[in-house]
């Protein structure tokens, strides 16, 4: 039976050719029907881990949030990524709106999301610490072929270094409000300066439109960042 799911979902083989595998390999007869029936009686054995991880995805101070499109038959999904510094939840929507933040978090979440700015998370709770990881990625990017975006994403990892190392290890939250506000500064001072390049505009627009969010004081940690 684990065999039969390994074939589907790893090496994502229709329920034919998994039933077909089966009988060439191991000299089983099975039907599709019988494979797609394995594949559900495989699932509800690990439905209590599920349920263990999802508790403590909804309990976690800080989780990560990402969605990634895809077709199944010609149609959109989405797939969800649910991460704390201990797991990783991954669930498969037709939706990519706030009500699957509802469903897997829970109406009573209280802990910091930290997402790319995609606008189902600030609709689901203001506790939002946007992604760094994807700023500094894209700032990279620019930064390779528009010159005078260069020293914007060079400031950038600066700051984004800055904010993370102390040498005390994670500084008191009030040293950490004290930076976030002296890097504010300096990131609406770089991002409002007057770019030529169309990208370079459309990416300073962002990094202003997600300013509330870019310096979190409740708790997200560098860390929840890289």
């Amino acid at each position: 039976m684990v065999q039969a799911t390994l074939m589907k979902f790893v090496e994502r083989l229709p329920h034919r050719k998994v039933s077909e595998a089966l009988e060439r390999t191991y000299g089983l007869q099975v039907t599709p029907a019988t494979v797609l029936d394995v594949t559900r009686r495989v699932a509800w054995w690990f439905r209590p881990e599920y349920t263990r991880i999802l508790g403590r995805i909804r309990s976690a101070e800080v989780v990560y949030v990402d969605e990634t499109g895809a077709r199944v038959d010609g149609r959109r999904i989405w797939i969800w990524a649910f991460t704390s510094l201990t797991d990783t939840l991954i669930v498969v929507r037709k939706s990519r709106g706030k009500r699957v933040l509802k469903e897997v978090l829970g109406k009573d979440f209280k802990g910091v999301i930290v997402c790319d700015g995609w606008k189902s998370c600030p609709n689901f709770t203001d506790r939002i610490q946007r992604c760094w990881a994807h700023l500094l990625r894209e700032a990279s990017g620019l930064a390779e072929h528009v010159d005078e975006a260069k020293p914007l994403s060079e400031a950038l990892h600066r700051l984004y270094r800055r904010l993370c190392e102390s040498p005390e290890g994670k500084p008191p939250p009030e040293e950490v409000v004290r930076l976030a506000g002296e890097v504010r500064k300096v990131v609406v001072d770089l991002a409002g300066r007057p770019y030529e390049a169309e990208e370079a505009l459309r990416f300073t627009c962002k990094v202003l439109n997600g300013l509330d969010h870019w310096f979190t004081p409740h708790g997200a940690g560098c860390g929840a960042y890289e």
